[in-house]
């Protein structure tokens, strides 16, 4: 073969070779989560590659993952190399540059303790992470131990459970800090949840007894100030999380890169929650959720990084204003600097709260003589005209999109502002019923239809945005609460409920309504109170129930179907 012919092949050949092959310049494991209720593990990582000018950085990249264990520490676990009689798991994945997640499920009969997953790429080890691990068998047995220990009612059960497993539920390291004096009242404090008593004794239940134990835990330790550093404030404030939210172990751990704030920021939290004898865990999580805001944007140095606190540590009960805070920044960041101010100064969460109040922007009405709606309700929601902006998430229910766009329009229902500049409906949310008791009255009265109201008699509906609606809701005998004195403010609104209050609006509008029985398939699983307001919406065909025939009475309403059977009973009393 002629040597020409033979360089073509090499040259061909070394460009296949190279089209499945590509050198990483870094790759690691950043983070392996295991599952609270089952054997599941979960990788992440990243992978960065070094393209030469014949390679095609989108091209697959081959990473090798080797899971060994189980170690006494996790010291031991990182110290390991790759070892065939300590590997309980390998698999091979490609992945091209950037980030990338796997998941794989520990062996039936892994035993509980430390396990490292080692990366390696072109045969080369790039990196480890340890992860500890608890095996199923453990899992029960720390649920079952904790159910034993409330049945009795027995402090020093309850003490010995946490201490045999507390591995298991992560909070040895915390206990090491503590007193007796304060470990026998973490046991006393978990005594109070009645639910142990009669939860499953299965791994499925490890979560909430975990979650009980690790607040427990973290409750008696600030209240004995046994937590003296930043170091150990951030290894146990994620305690506060609710799975699977992170957002306060990583505002803690990330804080410079985050915000910009270090140490110092962080010791001012500590010395703001410690010691304070607080009298059980929510009045801690609150507190601790409340103060991290209160420091962590008070030491903010800029308009980004305050905003980056708030987005991040506002969503919180006690932040009514924060949806319509969020809504105007994610807009204009200059629109915010005057709240801001007012904010950062507050010294209570309340104040606080109060500095971040953003006055509805008025938009141009479509309907001649409206004002706009206001920033009510929850979400990141922005008062729209749906001539000025179109919903990019309607299209494809062409059931209910006449509908969104007229109450829109109407201002009934606020759109939301999303990161990337659009608006969307997000018809498949739910509506809460405070929500709902809004749009009815808007629908029916106008955007003035509040302008009179004050407070209702709901002891949980009182200086709220939602406070005239519901009081004006509530003395035209639209709804009367959820019966012991409360509304169920933040509740979401079921399908049968919120027939129930357009039924009584129909009603109060001299509808004639007809309640003559309509057969849904679920017809019988229809509470009491709600069967004559759904048989008559039926009859006024306002709603029509689903496909399979049935109505689905206890099913969360989402804000489309809250839309239409708005717009149709408006329109059978001629609002439009």
């Amino acid at each position: 073969m002629k040597r020409s012919n033979l360089l073509k092949i090499a040259s061909l050949l070394l460009i296949v070779a190279m089209m499945f092959s590509v050198v990483p310049a870094s790759a690691a494991v950043t983070d392996v989560k295991t599952s609270t209720s089952d054997s599941e593990v979960t990788v992440s990582g990243t992978v960065v590659t070094v393209p030469s000018a014949v390679l095609d950085p989108a091209l697959k990249i081959t990473t090798t993952f080797t899971v060994m264990g189980e170690y006494a520490t996790e010291a031991d676990a990182l110290a390991a190399a790759i070892d065939n009689t300590k590997r309980i798991h390998g698999d091979t994945i490609f992945t091209t540059a950037g980030n990338y997640t796997y998941k794989f499920n520990m062996d039936a009969n892994a035993a509980s303790g430390w396990y490292v997953v080692i990366e390696s790429t072109l045969g080369a080890t790039v990196s480890k992470k340890a992860f500890k691990y608890s095996s199923t068998a453990d899992m029960t047995d720390v649920v079952a131990a904790v159910q034993a220990a409330a049945q009795a009612n027995d402090v020093t059960m309850m003490e010995a459970a946490l201490n045999d497993y507390a591995d298991v539920l992560g909070i040895d390291g915390i206990m090491a800090l503590m007193s007796p004096a304060a470990l026998t009242a973490a046991a006393q404090e978990m005594l109070k949840n009645e639910a142990f008593k009669t939860m499953p004794v299965t791994a499925a239940s490890l979560p909430m007894v975990l979650a009980n134990a690790q607040q427990a835990d973290l409750l008696q330790a600030l209240n004995t100030g046994a937590i003296t550093t930043v170091a150990q404030l951030e290894e146990f404030i994620g305690f506060i999380d609710v799975a699977p939210s992170t957002k306060y172990a990583d505002a803690f751990a990330n804080s410079t890169a985050l915000f910009n704030l270090g140490d110092a920021t962080k010791q001012k939290v500590l010395t703001a929650i410690s010691g304070k004898n607080f009298s059980d865990i929510s009045a801690m999580v609150k507190e601790t959720q409340e103060q991290t805001l209160l420091i962590f944007a008070k030491d903010t140095g800029n308009a980004a990084n305050f905003v980056k606190v708030v987005r991040e540590l506002g969503d919180i009960p006690a932040m009514t204003n924060y949806a319509a805070f969020m809504a105007a920044a994610n807009k204009n960041l200059a629109d915010v600097t005057g709240p801001m101010g007012l904010a950062r100064n507050a010294n209570t969460i309340s104040t606080f709260n109060t500095g971040l109040e953003i006055k509805p922007v008025i938009v141009t009405p479509s309907n001649p003589g409206s004002t706009g709606s206001s920033n009510t309700g929850g979400g990141i929601v922005v008062p729209v005209s749906n001539k000025e902006v179109k919903y990019t998430d309607i299209g494809m229910i062409g059931w209910a999109s006449d509908a969104i766009v007229k109450l829109t329009d109407l201002g009934v229902f606020d759109g939301y502002l999303e990161d990337n500049g659009t608006y969307t409906f997000r018809p498949n949310n739910s509506i809460t019923r405070e929500e709902f008791v809004k749009a009815l009255l808007v629908c029916t009265s106008g955007t003035g239809a509040a302008s009179t109201g004050i407070n209702p008699t709901f002891t949980d509906a009182q200086g709220g945005w939602y406070s005239p609606f519901l009081d004006v809701a509530e003395k035209k005998g639209l709804t009367e609460g959820k019966g012991d004195g409360t509304f169920g403010i933040g509740e979401l609104i079921t399908r049968q409920d919120l027939s129930t209050m357009v039924y009584r609006m129909l009603v109060s509008e001299h509808y004639n309504v007809n309640t003559n029985a309509v057969n849904f398939t679920d017809g019988g699983s229809i509470s009491d109170y709600a069967v004559p307001c759904v048989n008559a919406l039926a009859n006024a065909g306002v709603v029509t129930g689903y496909e399979d025939g049935s109505f689905g009475p206890f099913n969360n309403a989402t804000r489309a179907e809250a839309a239409v059977m708005l717009f149709r009973a408006c329109q059978a009393i001629r609002r439009f």
